[in-house]
């Protein structure tokens, strides 16, 4: 490997490093009180190494949000092709992100405790990766209408529903008060928004 590979491939290691460090004290401090000598610290570097890749606080916490999501997203979509059939595949992504939001409630908590801090650029960015994570399940259920499994219909309001179904719940403290934990959730939301409540409903599968 060339010596310009090598520095390359540092560079990226120390990025990624400063990230992390930066992803830890965003989650328990929030933007506002974090402090760049703090994540410099956490990260083993200098305060003026930060301010080589990162040129403010904001570009920082912007950074660290994109490389989060992209993280999630690639996970989500490899997750999203396991499976037998859609049924699989739809517990295997759903049980994916319930697992990532408990595990890393700290991060998305300061998605919406500070989310005044995103600019447009950073607000259209998590629309997109919304959009896509909408669009994976979205071609499940597809699938499942394709098998004669589902019903017909635009998978796009049942998609979005399992989504914010899986964060709500999460976020409303429900998992604790029920005693379930994310495994079992995930079933529990795919059973209520695929099936309903209602006795009338019949199985999907």
């Amino acid at each position: 490997m060339s010596k310009d590979a090598l520095a390359s491939d540092r560079k990226r290691e120390r990025y990624e490093e400063i990230i992390k460090a930066a992803g830890e004290i965003f989650s328990k401090k929030g933007f506002h009180r974090a402090r760049m000598e703090e994540i410099a610290r956490s990260a083993g570097i200098g305060k003026g190494t930060v301010y080589e890749y990162f040129k403010s606080k904001k570009h920082l916490f912007v950074e660290v949000i994109k490389y989060f999501t992209s993280k999630f997203l690639d996970e989500f979509k490899v997750a999203a092709r396991k499976g037998k059939d859609y049924k699989e595949k739809l517990e295997n992504a759903l049980g994916l992100l319930i697992n990532i939001l408990h595990e890393s409630s700290g991060f998305f908590e300061l998605l919406v405790r500070d989310h005044w801090e995103m600019d447009e650029k950073l607000y259209q960015w998590m629309v997109k990766v919304r959009n896509e994570a909408s669009k994976v399940i979205e071609d499940i259920l597809r699938e499942g209408m394709k098998s004669g499994k589902l019903r017909d219909i635009s998978p796009r309001i049942p998609a979005m529903m399992l989504i914010e179904s899986s964060r709500l719940v999460l976020f409303s403290g429900a998992l604790d008060g029920d005693g379930k934990k994310p495994d079992e959730l995930k079933k529990v939301i795919i059973d209520v928004v695929l099936n309903g409540i209602s006795k009338r409903c019949v199985e999907t599968d």
